[in-house]
């Protein structure tokens, strides 16, 4: 299920929409119509490849939390995994 929110009505009802998205909806924030941010349900997120994994090994970052930014269909997306799991 996926919602469509204004910035403004986000800030003032962030509470609630961050609810809904831990019940596994899909958030999508607009500013002035225009969708520039999606908010997931972390059930949701990326998971490591092995070269990934690798990867985070090598440079010692599998002890702290990923934040992975990208812009996908317009939208800045921004995903933050957990390093210790690749579930």
């Amino acid at each position: 299920m996926q919602e469509i929110v204004s910035i403004r009505d986000a800030n003032q009802h962030l509470s609630r929409y961050l609810e809904r998205v831990e019940q596994g909806a899909e958030l999508i924030i607009t500013r002035r119509g225009k969708p520039i941010a999606r908010v997931l349900p972390l059930e949701s997120r990326p998971h490591l490849t092995d070269a990934q994994r690798a990867a985070r090994e090598r440079l010692g970052l599998l002890q702290r939390p990923l934040l992975v930014c990208s812009k996908r269909a317009g939208t800045k997306e921004i995903v933050v995994v957990d390093g210790l799991e690749n579930s």
